[in-house]
């Protein structure tokens, strides 16, 4: 039930490397499709499937993706099992969408889920009935809404029509040609784009009292969802459109909450009824909304410290099963311990969207406490702490240009926020673009959003040097993000400005390492290291400065400078690990391999959890020929970060390494039997 974003989502990015993965794959899915239609049990089939679940999560969705274009039985087959198998959960609702999709085409899965119902039960409208409650339903609750505001985002309105109930009032008694034309002449004027939403529970929702054909086993669900839009009288006139409790007018984003109730009809579960919770609340009382907002904040507190008591009841657990009179039992019972484990993850996963959603919930009270009473400061600073504790950065936004209009005096110090937070928000958006997304719409909406973004930063930058011009700070957070933007005239004119301000030498060394960041831009490492050198003259403690003078250094072939660079920076910052990995590097090129070893152990004692520093450590033992202990290395790494790159390609060079040294032992061993057999032989 976690978050979904359409427009700028938390499925990762497909890069080309996972699409040319994809592609073999893809080009084979008919034969998955057989192999899965031959399959009699569940093993079976997660065996046909296993070539699928094996690619990477990005290299899955685009597979999905692709496969919802192919318009045959096969690809519906492949995409009804992936919604029924796949372990990941964004995978397995790109799943359920291809299947939609293809519905829409007439196109139909024809595999029979084996020891369950057969697919004319499962599948239905298709796709929009549920499985046994063994298995993960197709759509529940949470999937209608989802799925029924994704498509009315996106102004798919006839499949948001068929996800409504036949007697649900939202359909005005219209019929369905009637009801899509009147949400596409609303959509033409208001311009929606970009939703985001995120379906749970409120904090004791209170269930409205159903009809007799309500079902009363599904409960009232909770939706937190926001869309760009603009106001328009013709809103009024979209019933399944709640009031937005706050808007962003830079962007157009609206947050709304509403609550969806449900019938559950032959064809599955269905959206009755919307309850506007969001207009709810901003008709509560001031003394009503603290006292809720204070219940949520009672409520969150005490699932907190829960988290926190199973966390060491957990931890507890672990130590007594390491006793010594255990260990027997312990590894009889190791399967079950591990589904525990994973038991308890889950849970844990829960608890934390339920702490997302109350939060959801109180930022929404928070909305109607500013509108109630606008110069109740702390109202502004609760509700921008949750929104980044939930990571709606864009929603921060929205409450920090309130402070800003609304409070003079924190006007320098919010704007200064809001360019940082954009900044983020625009750093982020542009890391989910995906370049080899056949769908240009989403790709041109997102990179308008990053650029929108850059802009908001831009701004609320320039208005901080006009509220405070004395603040080099702002002059320098401008510089960075022209750096960012490769906008290196633009940069080296607010640094010109910035030195004018100043004599602080921390303001000065900041102002060189963003000079020397600008060298480095322009491909001129004497310069940049320059700068470096001279900001370290002026703060010599900056972190990170000593390792980026090491680093020149290197590219520049100064390495007796090079390592006292480093190691000065490894005793200024022991946490950057990067230079622990460099003067490794350079002692390897010296034959200095125990002076490697020494500083990579160094490294992890201060790092414990840094892989690269292990996998590093792992490399040298492999060329020193001691498999074993960097077999050691890479299995301590492996439980911190199994699948980062360097930990799986230096578990690829062990088992190379190991699989050379058994066809040595065999090649000795013929070698050595074909001796004896000589010898035998001129005996006789």
């Amino acid at each position: 039930m976690g978050q979904k974003q359409f427009d700028k989502n938390k499925q990762p990015e497909q890069t080309p490397q996972e699409d040319m993965l994809m592609q073999p794959i893809l080009a084979q899915y008919r034969q998955i499709a057989q192999d899965i239609n031959r399959s009699s049990n569940e093993e079976q089939t997660e065996a046909a499937l296993a070539p699928i679940i094996d690619l990477p999560e990005a290299s899955q969705i685009a597979l999905l993706k692709a496969l919802a274009k192919e318009k045959i039985t096969a690809a519906a087959d492949v995409a009804l099992a992936m919604n029924t198998y796949a372990p990941v959960k964004a995978v397995r609702k790109e799943a359920r969408r291809a299947l939609i999709r293809l519905e829409g085409s007439n196109v139909y899965p024809e595999w029979e889920l084996p020891t369950l119902m057969s697919l004319s039960e499962a599948v239905g409208v298709d796709v929009f009935a549920g499985l046994d409650e063994a298995e993960d339903e197709i759509l529940d609750g949470e999937n209608v809404v989802e799925l029924f505001l994704g498509f009315w985002s996106e102004g798919e309105y006839e499949s948001a029509y068929d996800l409504l109930a036949t007697t649900s009032p939202l359909r005005d008694n219209l019929a369905r040609d009637e009801w899509v034309a009147r949400r596409n002449a609303w959509a033409a004027e208001a311009q929606p784009a970009r939703p985001r939403v995120d379906v749970g529970y409120g904090l004791e929702p209170e269930l409205e009292e159903a009809d007799d054909e309500l079902d009363e086993s599904a409960e009232d669900l909770d939706a937190f969802w926001s869309l760009e839009m603009l106001d328009v009288a013709s809103s009024s006139g979209i019933p399944e459109l709640p009031t937005a409790t706050l808007t962003y007018p830079v962007t157009g984003r609206h947050w709304f909450w509403a609550g969806y109730t449900f019938i559950q009809e032959d064809d599955g579960l269905r959206i009755y009824s919307i309850r506007d919770k969001g207009a709810e609340a901003l008709q509560l009382p001031v003394d009503e909304l603290h006292q809720r907002i204070q219940e949520i904040a009672d409520e969150i507190s005490a699932m907190s410290e829960e988290l926190e008591d199973e966390e060491v009841e957990e931890d507890d657990e672990g130590v007594e099963e390491n006793e010594q009179d255990e260990l027997d039992e312990v590894e009889e019972d190791e399967d079950e311990d591990e589904l525990d484990e994973d038991d308890l993850d889950k849970l844990e996963a829960m608890d934390m969207e339920e702490l997302t959603w109350f939060t959801k919930q109180a930022m929404h009270y928070c909305d109607a406490l500013i509108a109630q009473a606008p110069q109740d400061e702390a109202a502004y600073a609760l509700a921008s702490q949750q929104a980044m504790i939930v990571l709606e950065l864009e929603r921060a936004i929205a409450y920090f240009s309130l402070v800003a209009e609304r409070f003079p005096e924190l006007r320098g110090d919010v704007l200064r926020t809001i360019g940082m937070v954009a900044t983020d928000l625009a750093n982020g958006e542009e890391e989910d673009v995906d370049e080899e997304d056949e769908d240009d719409e989403i790709v041109e909406q997102t990179l308008t959003a990053d650029s929108r973004f850059i802009a908001i930063a831009e701004k609320a930058f320039r208005d901080a040097i006009d509220t405070d011009n004395s603040n080099v700070s702002n002059y320098l957070l401008l510089a960075d993000l022209f750096i960012e933007q490769n906008r290196i005239e633009d940069a080296r004119t607010i640094f010109e400005q910035a030195q004018a301000l100043s004599t602080n030498p921390e303001d000065l060394a900041a102002i060189e390492v963003g000079r020397a960041r600008l060298a480095r831009l322009q491909d001129t490492p004497e310069v940049a290291l320059a700068h470096f050198q001279r900001a370290a003259e002026l703060a010599p403690n900056i972190p990170g400065l000593w390792y980026n003078i090491g680093d020149l250094q290197l590219s520049l072939e100064q390495n007796a400078a090079a390592e006292k660079s480093l190691l000065k920076s490894v005793q200024i910052d022991p946490t950057t690990t990067e230079a622990y990995a460099d003067l490794a590097t350079l002692y390897m090129e010296q034959d200095k391999e125990n002076a490697a070893l020494k500083i990579l152990e160094q490294g992890v004692t201060e790092n414990p959890f840094s892989v690269e520093l292990m996998a590093e450590q792992s490399m040298i033992y492999i060329h020193k020929g001691n498999i074993r202990r960097a077999e050691e290395l890479i299995e301590e790494a492996e439980e911190i970060e199994p699948e980062a790159e360097i930990v799986v390609v230096i578990r690829q060079v062990i088992e190379l390494q190991k699989e050379q040294q058994r066809q040595q032992q065999r090649s000795q061993q013929r070698s050595s039997s074909n001796k004896k057999s000589k010898k035998s032989k001129k005996r006789r």
